[in-house]
């Protein structure tokens, strides 16, 4: 699936890897809050692509 979406969508795996660098960042700075906010915009994109993309009525 990652595959899929990486090499479909543009500039998805930039924008995710972007955001997981933050999230790796703020759990080494232990920065809860900082983590926090980096998880929810990568969760958030996850779902806006999922309802874009592949969610069927």
């Amino acid at each position: 699936m990652r595959n899929l979406i990486y090499g479909n969508i543009e500039g998805e795996k930039e924008y995710t890897l972007k955001y997981q660098s933050e999230l790796l960042e703020a759990l080494k700075e232990k920065d809860s809050q900082k983590a926090y906010e980096a998880s929810v915009a990568l969760l958030e994109r996850n779902m806006e692509i999922y309802k874009k993309y592949f969610k069927t009525n």
